[in-house]
């Protein structure tokens, strides 16, 4: 079965006819009724009259802000390009984009005859009922907002969040894309998680590996073995965050593990760690000698 695929240039063109369309429709209903009024066939209610102009109003003002999004929209994103980073250029767009339709809904309450003391009042009682019923959206939104101003990891960085671990793909709305390289999976991580987890930020083109190493007993000098395991991963990972040996029972086996985080294909100080911790390790390790994650 052949795949199909959204063409969204079309999908934006489609809904702007649409509007444009429900407009003539509303316009054509409107101007037939005035027509028949002005001539004595019917007489049209004073609260229908303003109802179709509020109507007619909305959609013009919706397909204007269509239209100059459409115009702008990319400008206002490929801004400054060269001395704006990807995540402010987000921002900025989606701050440009809203402000446009808030405008909207302030010329619909205008022609709706509200005053400005009773615009407030109604919006305070939406807006109150409205962040209690979907307050785990808002903090996702506001999650989403210092994400993309205070910068904890931006995109393409290799970061920890919690139990997950990847690199940032994207960072929406809602949810912060991760995926490991190599993998054909993502991991969706709610913005409203991360006010609460950890968050390590390993850089870019980074690759973190958890090593862990089973051992059969636990000897008497075993924080000194676990010091020069500490020792040797730092002498071949060079890091912000030093890495640091654990001892933690997995399924009922006794493992010692750690973190290591390397560039994308250099594999080899892996490898190259993995040898000499056997050393370290030859007399109390089980098998298999190393555990990858």
């Amino acid at each position: 079965m052949a795949k199909r695929f959204v063409d969204f240039k079309k999908l934006r063109n489609f809904r702007l006819l649409r509007r444009i369309f429900f407009l003539l429709i509303f316009l054509g209903i409107e101007e037939g009724l005035k027509w028949a009024d002005n001539l004595g066939y019917i007489t049209i209610p004073t609260y229908l009259d303003k109802s179709f102009e509020v109507v007619l109003w909305t959609l013009g003002s919706l397909i204007v802000v269509t239209i100059v999004l459409r115009l702008t929209e990319n400008r206002v994103f490929r801004f400054n390009d060269d001395e704006v980073d990807l995540e402010q250029r987000i921002l900025f767009t989606k701050i440009y984009s809203n402000t446009l339709y808030l405008l909207v809904a302030a010329v619909v309450f205008w022609k709706m005859g509200l005053e400005i003391e009773n615009i407030t009042i109604f919006l305070g009682l939406i807006t109150t009922g409205v962040a209690f019923a979907v307050r785990d959206v808002i903090n996702s939104y506001f999650a989403w907002f210092i994400i993309l101003t205070k910068h904890p990891f931006r995109i393409g960085d290799y970061v920890k969040i919690g139990d997950e671990a990847g690199t940032v793909e994207r960072i929406g709305t809602f949810f912060v894309t991760l995926q490991n390289p190599g993998a054909t999976d993502f991991i969706k991580v709610p913005n409203n998680t991360l006010l609460s987890k950890a968050i390590i930020n390993m850089g870019k083109n980074r690759v973190m590996h958890t090593v862990k190493f089973p051992v059969k007993i636990i000897p008497p000098d075993i924080q000194a073995r676990m010091d020069k395991l500490d020792e040797l991963a730092k002498s071949i990972v060079s890091e912000k965050v030093s890495p640091k040996t654990q001892i933690q029972a997995d399924g009922g086996t006794i493992c010692l593990y750690i973190v290591l985080t390397l560039p994308v294909g250099q594999v080899t100080r892996r490898t190259e760690f993995i040898v000499k911790a056997n050393e370290v390790l030859s007399d109390i390790i089980a098998e298999p000698r190393a555990l990858l994650s």
